[in-house]
């Protein structure tokens, strides 16, 4: 049974915390705002979330630590768990956010995509299928989905300003706003 944390405005809270021990994080470990992503890959959303972390990277670099949390929306594609766990076994080689760029920006999801994706985000292809075979980073996909339970996540993309869940549009100034009027943490 998972219990829901609420922030101290009724939301739901982000359990657990943003961690460099468990999350994949990029940016600056003393910026001021973090942001965790849930999210999934080949979902019609996916593009246009690559899209505006990387504008918030751009007009953020100092002040912003991103952090990615897997929540598998297999109705919407089929692959999604696949497309993770590439994810995953590319964190094994220091490679986590060049894979994560690179599948959010993918168009079809097929194995001639992910060959591509994975040469430039400087993946052995061939490496990566025998790893995903073994199912490498599949304790980080059951973590997460724990971790989105917890948080009360039923959709992808859900984001999580400060450990406070955001509402309001997905886009650059709306998130922005978002970041900076939140209590730096």
């Amino acid at each position: 049974m998972t219990t829901e944390h609420t922030t101290k405005a009724g939301t739901p809270a982000l359990t657990p915390p943003i961690s460099d021990s468990r999350d994949h994080i990029e940016g600056p470990p003393w910026a001021s705002y973090s942001l965790v992503v849930f999210g999934s890959y080949g979902t019609p959303a996916s593009r246009p979330l690559g899209r505006l972390l990387q504008q918030l990277r751009e007009t953020h670099p100092a002040s912003l630590r991103v952090a990615w949390r897997h929540l598998l929306d297999t109705r919407t594609h089929s692959r999604a768990a696949g497309l993770a766990l590439a994810a995953e076994v590319a964190a094994t080689q220091g490679r986590f956010w060049s894979m994560n760029r690179e599948l959010l920006a993918m168009r079809h999801y097929d194995l001639e995509d992910l060959h591509a994706a994975a040469r430039r985000a400087g993946i052995d292809y061939y490496r990566l299928l025998d790893r995903m075979r073994e199912r490498v980073g599949a304790d980080r996909l059951r973590s997460d989905l724990a971790s989105a339970r917890a948080s009360a996540v039923v959709s992808v993309p859900t984001l999580f300003v400060n450990g406070e869940r955001f509402s309001g549009d997905l886009d650059a100034a709306s998130v922005g706003a978002a970041l900076h009027g939140a209590a730096p943490g």
